[in-house]
């Protein structure tokens, strides 16, 4: 039975609805049928003793009772049903009374209404009890007032008749009271239990998020520490793009100005005829970690290292701009050749008769940069002829020198002094390269007395009176002098 009121009383429940309004519901229409069937007892006994139309009340309760229930499983509004519920179990009970000729003749059917109260104080708010229990006392206080004035039916002018009235009015309301309450102490008993399940899977639950957790903090630090390993073999810059999402990878290239830097050791192949394996290897090791920790200051993407070579570019994934790419790669070249400076007498120091000497080319211009090879390997790099002529230009540099092409001096001419060296050719180029051996960075002092300074193709001039003799004036102008003879030719 319970059971089937409970089926029941999902009609009034919506989504949202909680445990506690679900209770509510289920409470509303149980009390709802339990009276109809005290209305259909009251009905029975009524029309059989001869009381037509009285009977009409306890039938039209279940009559109303019906209806409202109907209402409640089509528009879900629990609150009107409540209502509507709760005034009929409090007023017809007084009216059945009041048409049977009072309390005595009724046997005290007016008790039916205390029903009312005990479902709104499980199915209303707070404030709804007292209104309906001021409701019942004021219909209480009428029916004290009518009493002397009510007319017993003959049906019933008998005193076995209002006895029976009365017995059955006490075992059936008090019959509805117990099942109410033995419905609410199990609902409450199975939501008690309901709400136990809920924390047992919730601290099963949260064991397991616990221990999922941990699995995911120890894959994290697995994780982190194999990202840390596998930086070792980007460089920073394209590790950082790539884990950033910045960049993808995938088989993607794009034409860009970059300056490329080349360097290698001067004839290394005779080095290495001298030392062991593991002296080479810790010596050249020692070299590259010295370069790298330059390159990485100075904001290079460091390409590759090929054997005792250093490739490494300015321009991507991070730029400045093309000039200060261009100056940040020289200011490295001039640090690493200071840095060789250094390292030359602690090898030397170390027993070696011949350090490593370092040769430095460096070009700017586009080219094609990106992630190169397959979809299972592939290699972020550069090509072009301007990676070429880099190259090129390193294998011309002097010994511990740094050679330029005219594109990258310049950009970088207000910043380094150099002198114009030998053209050069390049695979691929079918004119001569001109090439610039740099100096050194021009102070603040050489950049102030500088008085006049331009470069076109085919000229090149740089004025710093504070420098020249009275004698090398005299030459000065008469070199000038054959240089304007020979253009105005």
């Amino acid at each position: 039975m319970l059971k089937i009121i409970s089926t029941l009383g999902t009609i009034a429940d919506k989504e949202d609805s909680n445990e506690e309004a679900r209770l509510r519901h289920r409470i509303l229409i149980f009390s709802g049928i339990l009276m109809s069937g005290g209305g259909l007892i009251w009905g029975l006994i009524s029309f059989s003793a001869g009381l037509y139309w009285q009977s009409t009340i306890p039938f039209g309760y279940i009559l109303v009772t019906a209806i409202n229930l109907y209402l409640l499983n089509i528009f879900h509004n629990f609150d009107v049903a409540r209502t509507f519920q709760i005034s009929a179990s409090l007023v017809l009970p007084f009216a059945f009374q009041w048409v049977l000729g009072g309390f005595s003749s009724s046997g005290g059917v007016m008790l039916w209404s205390s029903l009312a109260l005990i479902g709104s104080l499980t199915i209303d708010e707070k404030k709804g009890v007292w209104i309906w229990s001021g409701l019942f006392v004021f219909l209480t206080v009428v029916s004290g007032f009518l009493e002397p004035h009510l007319v017993t039916p003959v049906e019933i002018d008998s005193r076995f008749l209002g006895m029976l009235f009365f017995v059955i009015n006490v075992v059936v309301v008090t019959m509805v009271v117990f099942f109410l309450t033995v419905f609410f102490v199990r609902s409450r008993e199975k939501a008690l239990e309901e709400r136990k399940q809920v924390e047992h899977q919730l601290i099963i639950a949260k064991d397991r998020s616990d221990e999922i957790g941990k699995i995911v903090a120890e894959k994290n630090d697995m994780l982190e520490a194999l990202s840390k390993k596998l930086a070792k073999y980007l460089s920073p810059q394209i590790y950082d793009s790539i884990f950033s999402g910045k960049q993808s990878v995938a088989i993607v290239t794009k034409r860009k100005k970059l300056t490329v830097f080349f360097s290698d050791i001067v004839n290394f192949t005779g080095t290495t005829e001298r030392l062991e394996s593991e002296e080479l290897t810790n010596l050249l090791n020692h070299y590259l970690t010295e370069m790298s920790e330059i390159a990485l200051q100075h904001g290079a993407t460091v390409d590759k290292y090929v054997g005792d070579a250093i490739i490494a570019f300015f321009g991507d994934p991070e730029s400045k701009g093309t000039k200060e790419d261009a100056v940040a790669c020289v200011k490295m070249a001039l640090a690493m050749q200071q840095r060789m400076d250094q390292l030359q007498s602690i090898w030397i120091e170390m027993g070696l008769d011949q350090p490593f000497q370092q040769r430095i080319g460096i070009n700017t211009g586009y080219c094609s940069v990106g992630n190169f090879g397959s979809e299972s390997r592939m290699d972020y790099t550069i090509i072009g002829n301007e990676v070429n002529l880099a190259a090129r230009l390193e294998s011309a540099a002097d010994i511990g020198g740094i050679l330029l092409t005219n594109e990258t001096y310049l950009l970088v001419k207000d910043v380094f002094d150099a002198e114009e060296g030998n053209p050069i050719t390049a695979k691929g180029l079918t004119r001569p390269i001109r090439t610039f051996r740099v100096k050194g960075h021009l102070n603040q002092q050489e950049l102030e007395n500088i008085v006049h300074k331009s470069e076109i193709e085919g000229l090149s001039l740089k004025f710093d009176p504070s420098k020249m003799t009275r004698a090398g004036g005299q030459r000065a102008a008469l070199e000038l002098e054959q240089v304007l003879a020979l253009l105005k030719q």
